[in-house]
């Protein structure tokens, strides 16, 4: 399992809003359920597994 850093949460909801990505697509996009993402960008959710994790700060450090 992987902790996510504070601030995580903004930064997912800051970069979906630029790209005006909706959960649903960002989801299908990172193969990442939607709940996941949104309990992720309301700071919920604190521990994710490897490929989840991966997934999602590679979509953070990309430019998709």
């Amino acid at each position: 399992m992987f902790v996510l850093k504070k601030g995580i949460d903004q930064k997912v909801r800051m970069k979906r809003a630029s790209k005006q990505v909706t959960l649903e697509q960002l989801s299908q996009k990172k193969n990442v359920s939607r709940k996941t993402l949104s309990l992720i960008e309301k700071g919920k959710k604190e521990k994710l597994n490897s490929r989840t994790y991966e997934n999602v700060m590679n979509w953070l450090i990309g430019d998709d």
